[in-house]
């Protein structure tokens, strides 16, 4: 699977300005890019995120306050897609082989995954399209991904932890090691991104 999650919109108040979605964006999204799925806390949070437009306002400017086109993205995705699409109809945003998947539709997992290590790989020729098109092949994704995994598993860790009993010194040493560098390397992040 190439994400924790499907978003979905709910259905929020009227705005004036497309930017005053940014937190219902946030919460619909679970604080992650619809594109690549990076949660917000690598970017400076949602101050560091962005608002796309899937069909994009220069070509639809009758859409910019339309909160079903609303994507929330990090600054890479959003850059990468800018005003790209594929014809003058906002209704249809590919044609099966080129074009994009709206993040809130289920069939996004149709045409992207990941592998072990976190590369997002394409399983169509859509895929291949919206990962040429979205830069989804460098390497930043998946370092981000391999760092999300590295939060998960230092839970599972933690438990696991708990778990052993006194006969198992090693393992419990070995364990308390990892835990150790992964919250290092948490830290480390989490001043480095208050800077």
């Amino acid at each position: 699977m190439l994400r924790k999650g499907t978003p979905v919109r709910s259905v929020v108040a009227a705005q004036t300005t497309y930017r005053a979605y940014k937190e219902d964006l946030r919460r619909d999204f679970s604080s992650r890019c619809g594109y690549c799925d990076a949660l917000d806390e690598f970017f400076g949070g949602v101050r560091g995120y962005q608002i796309d437009h899937f069909a994009p306002k220069s070509l639809f400017p009758e859409w910019l306050l339309e909160y079903r086109n609303l994507v929330y993205s990090c600054p890479f995705c959003n850059r990468a897609k800018s005003n790209k699409w594929i014809g003058d109809d906002k209704n249809i945003p590919n044609d099966g082989s080129s074009g994009f998947v709206d993040p809130c539709d289920p069939d996004l997992d149709n045409h992207l995954e990941r592998d072990n290590h976190g590369r997002i790989r394409a399983k169509t020729d859509l895929g291949r399209y919206m990962i040429a098109n979205l830069n989804l092949s460098l390497i930043r994704h998946q370092f981000v991904w391999q760092t999300q995994k590295m939060d998960e598993l230092l839970g599972e860790l933690l438990e696991l932890e708990a778990r052993l009993s006194a006969d198992t010194e090693h393992y419990r040493s070995v364990l308390q090691e990892i835990a150790r560098v992964t919250r290092e390397h948490r830290e480390y992040r989490r001043r480095a991104f208050e800077a």
